[in-house]
């Protein structure tokens, strides 16, 4: 499911994953536990589990210039992606906690204020798998981790949406601590690389 072009990015990703979104990211100014990875940039198209459309393309770039570790991220429904357009974007950083690597992203055009959402990476070869935290887990765990719930949706159909408030050296040690814990992690969104 895609958003429509009033909706953040933020939400998109929520539609897609499940929904946990963060007041606070991962990444600190200046950090030394942010890293570039080359292999990253191109386009990847998601791969559905049901063996359904595999339209939706995840075209990553760097943000700025060649020493930036910063990452543009763009969603499309259709599989084109024009650089630079379109409502479903994001900034991101790589971060480096124990032995994962974590995709924080924010919106770019601000429609979700300053939060963030992050994920755990893998990647192999030609393939890419983002897992973000599992909304259950907040429930079923709820002194885990510093949250709160927010009222969301549209119309009729309204939903609470958990918010991380932990703070960043917070998070890192929550995840440093839990990152192998499977109860954490939602489903696998899967993408397999297409071209640079």
């Amino acid at each position: 499911m895609l958003a429509r072009p009033s909706v953040g990015i933020i939400l998109l990703l929520c539609a897609m994953s499940g929904c946990v979104s963060s007041e606070h990211g991962l990444a600190l100014p200046d950090d030394e536990k942010v890293v570039f990875d080359p292999a990253l940039l191109g386009d990847w198209t998601y791969v559905d589990p049901s063996g359904g459309s595999q339209a939706t393309m995840l075209r990553v770039e760097r943000l700025g210039d060649e020493g930036t570790k910063t990452y543009t991220l763009t969603w499309s429904a259709d599989g084109s992606v024009a650089p630079g357009q379109g409502p479903q974007q994001a900034k991101g950083s790589l971060v480096v906690i124990g032995d994962s690597r974590y995709l924080d992203l924010a919106s770019i055009d601000k429609k979700d204020g300053d939060r963030h959402m992050f994920f755990k990476l893998k990647r192999q070869n030609t393939s890419l798998t983002l897992q973000s935290i599992n909304p259950n887990y907040l429930s079923t765990h709820p002194k885990s981790l510093a949250h709160r719930f927010d009222e969301g949706g549209s119309g009729r159909i309204s939903i609470q949406i958990p918010v991380l408030t932990a703070t960043t050296p917070e998070l890192r040690r929550f995840l440093e601590a839990h990152q192998a814990d499977p109860e954490l992690w939602s489903e696998e969104l899967s993408y397999k690389f297409q071209r640079r």
